[in-house]
């Protein structure tokens, strides 16, 4: 079989996304890899990545690299062009985990990765670009897919209410997994937490952005501070995503911002430290 597979958001800076495709095509290549691969670095135009490596870093006899672009404009030429099929070879499938979807492939089947359609349930949480960028890519999938893998029960309904001519029986289940599977590890800590003493600190994990309710989690902190609480730091681990610029000013404005670590996109040695010395985490998916 040959799986043509998306990996544009599997690069330095992946989030959510880009660690779900991420350990998808891993599990793939170790489980069959008799298969071959075919993996596109760009794939779309929505999401693009300058910065995607030259060379993959997904080794095997039977792993490619798709076409790569320097440009948007050029990636967008490409996968939009009505000869695609023709362009990315012959493949068996083609499985989409970016959001954007592809709707002239005929040929081959069409798989679609729904990590969640929060752009859908509430238009505070993202930007007018992002939100419809994800919408035209989540209804192209519901014309054009053969089959949707959902990440969490919630996802697969929320999909199948906002777009209900889509087959329920092709609309299958497969939760995140763990990335960390050497369990001795002990990481090391971020810069300026070095002096963090283990069990010391709560911690949140996720880009800092409306959807995630960071503030929420800091407002509660707040209170659970002028009642008297222990003041542990709050320790929020993420980049920095959208309309969440003014979010130093909200803590200080909260008089919390003494009280809280802003390490930024952490690596995995620096999550694995978190999230073995932390006292309290809260999931913020």
């Amino acid at each position: 079989m040959h799986i043509g597979f998306d990996i544009s958001q599997t690069g330095s800076q992946k989030a959510g996304c880009g660690y779900y495709a991420d350990a998808l095509i891993k599990a793939m290549m170790t489980v069959a890899p008799q298969n071959r691969y075919s993996l596109f670095p760009s794939f779309g135009d929505f999401f693009f990545d300058a910065q995607m490596p030259i060379l993959t870093p997904y080794r095997g006899a039977q792993v490619h690299y798709g076409p790569r672009h320097l440009t948007r404009e050029s990636a967008r030429n490409f996968w939009n062009d009505a000869e695609l099929e023709k362009a990315i070879g012959q493949l068996d499938i083609v499985h989409c985990n970016n959001f954007w979807a592809p709707i002239q492939i005929s040929s081959s089947r069409v798989i679609y990765t729904i990590y969640d359609l929060g752009f859908a349930a509430n238009a505070d949480w993202t930007t007018e670009a992002n939100r419809v960028g994800c919408f035209d890519g989540a209804f192209r999938s519901s014309v054009g897919a053969d089959w949707a893998i959902a990440i969490s029960e919630n996802s697969r309904r929320h999909y199948l209410n906002v777009f209900p001519h889509f087959p329920g029986d092709r609309v299958r289940v497969v939760y995140p997994c763990s990335r960390f599977t050497d369990l001795t590890r002990q990481g090391s800590p971020p810069a300026g937490m070095k002096d963090h003493r283990s069990d010391e600190f709560w911690l949140s994990v996720g880009t800092i952005e409306p959807r995630k309710n960071q503030r929420l989690l800091a407002k509660a902190y707040a209170r659970y501070l002028d009642a008297g609480g222990r003041p542990m730091p709050l320790v929020f681990a993420g980049g920095r995503g959208w309309m969440m610029e003014d979010f130093q000013d909200y803590l200080a404005e909260l008089g919390i911002l003494n009280h809280v670590e802003l390490p930024g996109y952490v690596t995995d040695d620096e999550m694995i430290w978190l999230y073995r010395n932390c006292r309290f985490f809260n999931d913020q998916r």
